[in-house]
């Protein structure tokens, strides 16, 4: 049986070879057969944050059939595998007595992240993958024609005084109660709440954080009463026990929990030994590993990516 199955997937391979050929062969005679000539011309190739960059496209169509014309600011992140960021896309105009010529004028985000490593300014609670985080920046052009795109390509742009990676509270802390809105877990409040007391005291930026959550979460709007709540979740120190949270609490909630935790010691920009421990501790109780670990904060920096990038 074992032998069968090797001489299926073997023989499996070279058809998925030659299938993949077949796809990348249509496409460049739907290209030949559609148009002519393509170019694409745009500048600054190096910009900067907030700066516009002009496209220019010559397509020469065959036939008589109307063509579309598009142009994509695109930016992507690389850990593991490609993450789109960032698209904004515009169709591109006729240029006036200029028959085949296209323009379109796009603006790099005023929170456009810098090409290449962007991760080398984030705190030590960051793995080294983190700090070794790519950042990509591209302009692309398509081309349809009835519907289908016939033309695709893109060329890479040069962002080198983009923005580093940073904290952003309002994004984060939208992160923090949205997610503990959907869980209303008490025993999540009493940990956010040990997390920020972790360093001495809690913090008026952290206070705040922890009223939006009894807000949102517990109906709690009167400040006096959310600080009492607050004042009661410090002296009461939960003991959960590490095998009873791996049985009864899934991986992806337990994954949820440090993540919030996470959110937490990293929202005010300030790292803390005090609170690098705690979130040690969260790990060992909730039976989190090193791939479960680099998911979470990765996660997090790339929805912090993007946070910043769409509120342009």
């Amino acid at each position: 049986m074992a032998i069968f199955l090797l001489l299926l997937v073997a023989s499996a391979v070279p058809l998925m070879c030659l299938m993949g050929a077949i796809v990348i062969a249509m496409r460049l005679v739907r290209r030949v057969l559609s148009l002519a000539h393509v170019r694409l011309r745009f500048a600054p190739q190096a910009a900067k944050p907030g700066e516009s960059i002009e496209v220019l496209a010559r397509v020469v169509p065959r036939g008589r059939s109307p063509i579309v014309v598009r142009a994509t600011l695109a930016c992507t992140m690389f850990d593991h595998r490609a993450r789109p960021l960032y698209a904004k896309t515009l169709a591109m105009q006729p240029v006036d007595g200029k028959p085949n010529e296209y323009r379109a004028t796009l603006e790099l985000p005023d929170a456009a992240l810098r090409t290449g490593v962007v991760g080398d300014q984030l705190s030590a609670l960051f793995s080294e993958e983190a700090h070794r985080l790519l950042v990509s920046w591209t302009v692309g052009l398509q081309i349809e024609r009835n519907g289908r795109i016939v033309h695709r390509q893109s060329h890479a742009i040069d962002v080198p005084e983009g923005q580093p990676l940073r904290t952003d509270k309002d994004s984060m802390t939208h992160m923090v109660v949205e997610a503990f809105s959907s869980m209303h877990d008490d025993l999540l409040f009493n940990w956010l709440v040990q997390m920020a007391a972790r360093d001495g005291e809690i913090s008026s930026g952290e206070r705040e954080l922890l009223h939006d959550v009894l807000r949102s979460g517990h109906g709690i709007t009167d400040p006096a009463a959310a600080d009492q709540r607050i004042e009661e979740e410090q002296r009461r120190h939960l003991e959960l026990g590490g095998a009873l949270v791996r049985k009864h609490i899934p991986v992806d909630k337990r994954m949820a929990f440090y993540r919030l935790m996470y959110v937490m010691a990293w929202r005010d920009g300030v790292y803390d030994p005090r609170e690098h421990a705690f979130l040690l501790e969260t790990l060992q109780t909730f039976g989190l590993d090193r791939s479960h670990v680099r998911e979470v904060e990765l996660g997090v920096l790339r929805e912090m990516a993007k946070s910043a990038l769409e509120s342009n």
